[in-house]
Order: C-alpha cells, then structure tokens, then sequence
C-alpha cells in the first residue's frame, strides 16, 4: 500500500519542522509536523503532527512523531502515530531518509507469523502559509 513521505524542512523563526503527504484509511492529504513545545518527558513525542491550515483558521491534531536512532549505526528515523476521530485505531508508521532523495519514505511494518511486510510510500511533499506552528 501506498502510505507517503515527508520532507524536513527550516522555518525562520520556528526552526525545523517536516512537510509530507501520507494515504492512509483516516487521512489522506498534507501534513505538517511542527516541534512538541510542551515536551516535558523524554517520553513525549518530538513534534505534533497537523493538518494545514488556513492563516486565522484552528488546526487539527492528526498525530505525534518521536525522533529514534537505529541500533549499531546511530542512523536517526522517526515513529509516527496518526489518530484521531477519523481513524478506527491508530496508524503507525516509520519514516526513513531515502539515501538518493531529500525526503524520508513513509513504511508501515508488521509482524506476520515471523516474518516482516512492509510498504513504501511515493507521494510529494507540500509547502505554504498554512504550516500550523501555533
């Protein structure tokens, strides 16, 4: 299945921030995830994961991400959770930097009777005004 990917990028007064687009059964459409400025537990996500937005206009909580390092090469990954009323139970993917492009691919992985599956996602990243820092 086709799940997406997202695309760090640098904001000038808000700092790093990430762009995407996933398809997933509770959403499908642009992202932004935007630094967790309540983050008080090494245990809380990394950045909030919003829907855009117009300027003036709320946003909506689509999920967390928390930044990860994979064991033996200390290569930094993300976990996202994608949830919320649209979804019947949570999405959980991973995001990992595509090595001939900017962009990290979003995977899903499961478990099934010891073996892995996993998809990679192919969509484009989207940038504007509308990225919900506050």
């Amino acid at each position: 299945m086709h799940y997406g990917k997202m695309e760090e990028k640098t904001h000038e007064t808000h700092g790093q921030y990430f762009a995407g687009e996933v398809s997933s059964e509770g959403y499908t459409g642009r992202f932004y995830a935007v630094p967790n400025l309540r983050r008080d537990k090494d245990t809380a996500p990394d950045f909030l994961i919003r829907q855009p937005h117009r300027p003036g206009e709320p946003f909506r909580e689509l999920g967390a991400i928390w930044e990860k390092a994979q064991r033996g090469t200390g290569e930094v990954f993300y976990t996202l959770t994608f949830d919320g009323p649209n979804y019947t139970k949570p999405c959980n993917l991973a995001a990992f930097k595509d090595e001939n492009e900017p962009h990290y691919n979003l995977i899903f992985k499961r478990k099934r009777g010891g073996k892995s599956s996993q998809a990679t996602g192919q969509d484009s990243t989207g940038e504007g005004a509308d990225v919900p820092f506050g």
